[in-house]
C-alpha cells in the first residue's frame, strides 16, 4: 500500500473504532441499568423512573388516549391523559391491545428531533411542557443491550485491525493471481496446472455464492448491487472448473506471462 492508502485506512479504522466505542458505551450503560425483565409501571411511576435515567418498562394504564393517536409517516404517537408521557412506535401498533396489556419499551426524555416530530404530527405546540417518551420496541431490553456491547466490541477490533486486515487481503489476492499466472505458464496439457485452475475456480465460485447469499441490499459505489458481483464470480468460477485449459489459454494471451 502507498502512503496515502495507509493513512486513509488508518483514518477509516479510527472512525470505525471511535464510533463503535461511543455506541458501545451507551449500550453498556443500558445493560447495567436495565433489569432482566421490563418493570411493570403506571404512567406516574414511569415518569419518576425516567428522571433517574433510561429504563426498560411496561406501562399499562387507562390513561392511553387511543382516540387521539397521531401518525407521521410510519411513526405512531399515542398520548396519555395527563400529557406527561407519549408512546412512540416506528411501526404500526394496536393501541387498544397495547393499552390493555401494556406498552413495552424504553422510557426517556425525547431529544430535539423527537419534539419536532411530535409538533409536526400535531401532538404538541410551542410552549407546551416537554413530555417523557416511551419508545415502544419488541427487542430493546437488557439482552439486546448486551448484544449491542458485543457487536460494538467487534467493530472496535475491526477498526483497530483494519490496516492489517487490508494487508492480509492484499497478500491473499497477490498470491491468488500469482498462482493463476504460474498455472498459465505450464505446458498446455499439464494436469497439475488444470487442477490448480479448478481449485481456484471453486474458491471463486464459493466467494461469489457468499456475496449472493449475504449481499442483499449492499451496493458497490452506490450503483452496482453486490449480488451482481457475486453472480459474475459464480459464472467465472464455474467456467474455470469446466474449462481450465481455455482459461489458461486466455490468461496466457492477455497477461503475457
Amino acid at each position: 500500500m502507498g502512503w496515502f492508502e495507509d493513512r486513509f485506512v488508518m483514518v477509516v479504522g479510527a472512525i470505525i473504532a471511535v464510533g463503535a466505542a461511543w455506541l458501545g458505551a451507551g449500550a453498556l450503560k443500558d445493560a447495567l441499568r436495565f433489569k432482566d425483565a421490563p418493570l411493570p409501571q403506571t404512567v406516574e411511576q414511569a415518569v419518576i423512573t425516567a428522571q433517574a435515567g433510561r429504563q426498560w418498562v411496561t406501562v399499562r394504564s387507562d390513561d392511553w388516549r387511543c382516540d387521539e393517536t397521531k401518525h407521521l409517516s410510519i411513526i405512531t404517537f399515542i398520548p396519555t391523559g395527563r400529557d406527561a408521557l407519549v408512546a412512540r412506535s416506528d411501526h404500526p401498533i394496536d393501541c387498544a391491545r397495547g393499552a390493555a396489556v401494556g406498552f413495552t419499551g424504553v422510557v426517556e426524555l425525547p431529544d430535539a428531533s423527537d419534539l419536532e416530530q411530535m409538533a409536526e404530527a400535531g401532538l404538541r405546540r410551542q410552549g407546551d411542557p416537554v413530555p417523557w417518551q416511551l419508545q415502544v420496541c419488541e427487542s430493546c431490553g437488557r439482552d439486546n443491550a448486551r448484544l449491542g456491547v458485543v457487536i460494538c466490541l467487534g467493530f472496535m477490533l475491526l477498526g483497530v485491525s483494519l490496516g492489517k486486515i487490508r494487508g492480509a487481503i492484499g497478500g491473499f489476492q497477490a498470491r491468488f493471481q500469482q498462482g493463476l499466472v504460474s498455472a498459465a505458464r505450464e505446458p498446455p496439457n499439464s494436469a497439475a496446472a488444470n487442477d490448480k485452475v479448478r481449485l481456484y475456480g471453486f474458491v471463486t465460485a464459493a466467494l461469489g455464492g457468499l456475496m449472493i447469499g449475504l449481499g442483499r441490499d449492499w451496493v458497490i459505489a452506490g450503483l452496482i448491487p453486490l449480488q451482481w458481483f457475486g453472480g459474475g464470480a459464480v459464472l467465472l468460477g464455474c467456467w474455470m472448473l469446466a474449462f481450465p485449459e481455455k482459461y489458461r489459454e486466455l490468461l496466457r494471451k492477455y497477461r503475457q506471462p
